[in-house]
This record gives C-alpha cells, structure tokens and sequence, in this order.
C-alpha cells in the first residue's frame, strides 16, 4: 500500500496536532493524543477544525506521529 497523504493541522494551545484522512471512503479526524479517531460526516465538523486550528497541510501519513492502523478499526471491535 502505497502512503496516503493527509491533511495535517497545526497544534494550538488547546489540541494536538490533528490528521485527516479518507479510509474506505469516510473521512477520518485523529488528533496525536486522541484514543480514537473520529468520523467527518459534516461540512460543520470540518468547519470547526478550520476555525480552531487554521489551514491544514498536505502531507504523507509518515511524515506525522501517526499511522495507518490508528485510523482502521481493531478486529477486536468487529
């Protein structure tokens, strides 16, 4: 698989840096220390993140602190 590029935010004084990206057509929202990713189903939610932390990046998957199975559900959860 090659590595996706993402949309990447800049961290603020209230979040950590957050990452964007589309797994089996959904956008995924997962900020570095967040326990979970989060599912963009809106223009409202992606809205938000624009006004909280600015215009995002582009930039591949394994230039961030994350990775690919952070933002895939665990076979646990099935």
């Amino acid at each position: 698989h090659p590595d996706p590029d993402v949309l990447v935010f800049d961290a603020t004084a209230t979040t950590e840096q957050g990452v964007l990206g589309a797994v089996d057509g959904e956008l995924r929202y997962r900020e570095a220390d967040s326990p979970q990713w989060v599912t963009v189903t809106d223009e409202a939610a992606l809205s938000h993140h624009l006004q909280q932390q600015g215009q995002p990046t582009i930039k591949a998957l394994s230039e961030t602190p994350l990775t690919r199975h952070l933002f895939t559900p665990s076979p646990l959860t099935r």
